[in-house]
């Protein structure tokens, strides 16, 4: 008789339904691409330029410039989204803050975001 233990995981309803862990980060964007790496799956995330200029917002370090996310500044942006890493480039030295909403689902779960909308 096979015993199946109920796990937290990227195909889980239940992960995404609870509410999730806090994780916040206030930073300065640095010079170049900045990639920030989360401990656990994103659930959400609210990004928040404290800039005067543009910031731009991705999911995959060679995306190309479509599919990167311009927050203006001042503004800020939500993404529903699981992953484990976003991708900041924009002014050296211009402020930012970053409010993620964590699941339970362990970064190395979470397959590399490629192809269509994200790479392509």
């Amino acid at each position: 008789m096979s015993v199946h233990k109920y796990t937290a995981g990227l195909h889980n309803v239940g992960s995404y339904q609870v509410s999730g862990r806090p994780f916040t980060k206030a930073a300065d964007q640095g010079a170049g691409v900045t990639t920030i790496t989360f401990p656990k799956v994103t659930k959400q995330i609210v990004f928040l330029n404290r800039g005067a200029n543009d910031m731009l917002v991705y999911f995959h370090v060679d995306s190309p410039a479509g599919n990167k996310f311009t927050i203006a500044a001042g503004d800020q942006y939500t993404f529903d989204v699981k992953c484990k890493q976003i991708y900041t480039s924009g002014t050296n030295g211009q402020g930012y803050t970053l409010y993620a909403s964590l699941t339970h689902i362990p970064e190395g779960r979470m397959y590399n975001l490629t192809g269509s909308g994200v790479t392509e």
